[in-house]
């Protein structure tokens, strides 16, 4: 996929690997600058792969805090 420098609601789903109702929420709750033009929803594309990049390291965490909790709780 041609990644342009912004990007609609649809390729913000398709880049995020999510539906395009939960783009539509990040949207709404502001995950990434965007603006409205002639009904369309854009952003940038370099925001929504950092908002990608940010939601993969907070997994991440909470991977480590689990298994350093299972580890704690002699769990294998």
């Amino acid at each position: 996929m041609r990644i342009r420098a912004e990007v609609s609601l649809e390729e913000t789903a398709a880049l995020l690997n999510v539906s395009e109702s939960f783009a539509a929420k990040l949207f709404d709750e502001g995950a990434f600058p965007s603006r409205s033009e002639e009904g369309r929803r854009l952003a940038l594309s370099s925001d929504v792969l950092a908002c990608k990049e940010k939601q993969k390291q907070a997994r991440l965490e909470t991977l480590d805090e689990l298994a350093a909790h299972d580890q704690s709780l002699n769990m294998k």
